[in-house]
């Protein structure tokens, strides 16, 4: 699914917090592409969630964060995926379920930019909810969302798209 990303980009000087809620296929044969904004694709595999950046250093650089493994990662049960980067406090966490699996300095994160979003390209699995807020959000907001869909009118929601019925 593509999505205008003109109306969701953040810079590199303004917070975020996304939500992704997936369910990927067992054994995945290759990486999926979960999310690509900018200069940041979320891989997965049949055993690990990987948060690549594009650097934009040289042409072909780009840094990954560690491979983060788990029997999660493809098991055929629904996930929520969640980035929240706070500029402010220099964090920046990925988190599945409401479990923080990785944090990192902020201040190293290129801007979620980019005019087209995509979501779900070459993923196998499903897609069914996708939520972005124009703060960071913290983390017992993000474990209480972790079963909680948004009703649309929460402070700092800049798009919020329940797919419900209609699965990517």
């Amino acid at each position: 699914m593509r999505l205008n990303g003109d109306l969701l980009s953040r810079s590199d000087i303004e917070d975020l917090t996304l939500f992704l809620s997936f369910k990927a296929e067992t054994n995945l044969s290759d990486t999926s592409a979960l999310l690509r904004a900018g200069r940041h694709t979320i891989w997965l595999t049949d055993a690990a969630l990987i948060w690549q950046v594009d650097s934009g250093q040289c042409p072909g650089a780009q840094v990954s964060s560690p491979a983060i493994s788990g029997q999660w990662a493809a098991d055929g049960q629904w996930h929520q995926l969640a980035i929240s980067i706070d500029r402010t406090a220099n964090v920046a966490s990925l988190l599945i379920d409401g479990n923080i699996l990785l944090a990192t300095a902020a201040d190293g994160i290129p801007a979620f930019a980019d005019s087209v979003w995509t979501l779900g390209q070459s993923f196998r699995g499903h897609i069914d909810a996708f939520s972005l807020y124009e703060q960071p959000l913290p983390s017992y907001v993000i474990e209480r969302y972790k079963n909680l869909a948004p009703q649309g009118d929460e402070m700092g929601l800049i798009a919020y798209l329940p797919f419900g019925q209609y699965l990517l």
